[in-house]
């Protein structure tokens, strides 16, 4: 796949390359800036919260999917294309077969907002291999499964704690509801008023 060469751009030079590439990066970003403040973004909060309130009113939750996915799908392409130029092709070397999973990985550890969280991504995604020299594919792959792994131990241990500390928490409000000193504080108040 060849660089774009653009009239007054050079895409074939790094320095044209990465112009164009960051004009199209700005261009999604304002894009995906206006979807999110349209329409189509009120319809997937509200599908976030409640899908059937959406159907009560009798816009098609389906349809909306379908929406959502066709756009993302095109800025997929779009991200898709810009990274076969840069390499200047597909192949085993340059798309490893668990990097979809490091993407992933990226993705939920960098958190959902719209446009912050994708510009940490991707500064997490291609900083860190560069200041890690030496961090080879078969490294990148034991680390991210043994992360894994202690990251789904972690989650299944905090679940406990977390309602343990919601039940003290709601023992401690009971507590302090039922009070002596609480309750003669209302009474004295009740009193004088």
């Amino acid at each position: 796949a060849t660089r774009p060469a653009l009239g007054f751009l050079d895409g074939t030079s790094d320095k044209g390359f990465y112009y164009i590439v960051l004009g199209i990066t700005l261009a999604s970003c304002a894009a995906l800036v206006l979807v999110n403040r349209g329409r189509i973004g009120r319809l997937l909060r509200g599908m976030s919260e409640t899908p059937t309130m959406l159907s009560t009113f009798g816009l098609s939750v389906n349809i909306t999917r379908v929406i959502v996915f066709c756009i993302s799908a095109f800025f997929a392409g779009v991200a898709g294309g810009l990274m076969i130029t840069q390499t200047s092709g597909a192949s085993a070397v340059t798309f490893f077969p668990l990097q979809s999973l490091l993407w992933l990985a990226v993705l939920a550890f960098c958190g959902t907002r719209l446009i912050g969280s994708s510009v940490l991504a991707a500064a997490v995604f291609a900083l860190l291999p560069a200041y890690m020299t030496g961090f080879t594919n078969e490294q990148q792959t034991l680390l991210f499964g043994a992360t894994a792994i202690v990251a789904s131990i972690v989650v299944a241990n905090l679940r406990p704690l977390s309602t343990w500390v919601r039940g003290a928490r709601a023992a401690s409000d009971l507590r302090r509801e039922l009070s002596p000193v609480r309750a003669r504080h209302a009474l004295t108040a009740e009193v004088s008023s």
